[in-house]
């Protein structure tokens, strides 16, 4: 599985090349302590369009995904051309254009900031419940997509690529909302720790994915908890939380994700899906009720 630190820097001394890369720059994201978004909420509205959701795909999470051949057939309850069915015949790899992949990237960002439950993750990991425990958490989401589209070409790259420019207008959106009902104008300079502090999250989680869960387990307690005294069953819960939806995203089906952004998680005590929770937050999806 490639992602975007490996892709850069390759398997050779990555360790090495990441401390020395992020040293500096961890040393101006200690914010979480001191800065006014740790003192605000985190639930401000998603920057929201309308999206292009399959009717088909409302009820999909009734069924079990734990297996490449059950993700399989929840694409066949997906409408598509007969031109669709015949390159699939013939393993043809099929290209989606940039406007049905923009969508997709939103759709995805959307399951990233909705469907896994950040309150039972802050009162579990006791975070506070702010915008940058938010962040931290979203962040973590938004990579572990980023690893799942890695295998996916050009049009991985795009989605990708797209799916990062989601969060920023989220969280620079969600900032603002916080600056006006608290009267307190967010400085630039917070934005630009979070854009530091989520780059050094990727080379730290890529070093920690392609090693051992120690490793792992030192990363996220790094970036994650920032270094703070926490309880080890949450560092170990984390750990597990990561392993098992990295594995949860390799088996989903490639068209969904590329062609309407469909990603979903598992909930974090738990190895099987909850359709009460997400099949309302698709539903919202397809009746367009997510947009600006």
């Amino acid at each position: 599985m490639n992602c975007f630190a490996h892709s850069l820097l390759g398997s050779q001394n990555m360790g090495t090349v990441i401390r020395c890369f992020s040293i500096n720059v961890m040393k101006c994201t200690r914010f979480s302590q001191t800065d006014f978004l740790s003192n605000c909420q985190h639930r401000v509205s998603l920057i929201r369009h309308r999206s292009t959701w399959s009717k088909a795909m409302v009820p999909y999470l009734q069924r079990s995904t734990k297996t490449r051949q059950q993700s399989t057939a929840i694409e066949s309850a997906v409408d598509t051309s007969l031109w669709d069915k015949v390159k699939k015949t013939f393993g043809i790899k099929k290209t989606y254009g940039k406007s049905n992949l923009n969508v997709a990237a939103f759709n995805m960002y959307t399951c990233c900031a909705e469907i896994p439950d950040y309150d039972e993750m802050f009162r579990v990991l006791k975070m506070p419940d702010s915008l940058n425990s938010f962040f931290v958490l979203v962040e973590l989401h938004v990579w572990m997509c980023m690893v799942r589209l890695q295998d996916e070409g050009d049009d991985g790259y795009f989605v990708r690529n797209a799916l990062v420019e989601n969060m920023w207008s989220d969280i620079v959106h969600r900032s603002k909302e916080l600056g006006k009902q608290n009267q307190i104008r967010i400085p630039k300079s917070d934005f630009n720790f979070m854009n530091q502090h989520f780059y050094t999250s990727l080379l730290y989680y890529d070093e920690g994915l392609f090693h051992s869960d120690k490793v792992l387990a030192n990363n996220l307690w790094d970036i994650l908890f920032d270094k703070r005294d926490i309880d080890p069953e949450s560092l170990e819960l984390m750990v597990q939380y990561v392993r098992k939806q990295l594995k949860h995203l390799d088996i989903q089906d490639s068209s969904l994700l590329l062609s309407k952004g469909m990603v979903h998680f598992l909930p974090l005590h738990s190895e099987s899906l909850d359709p009460e929770r997400v099949n309302p937050i698709l539903f919202k999806l397809h009746l367009g009720h997510f947009k600006k």
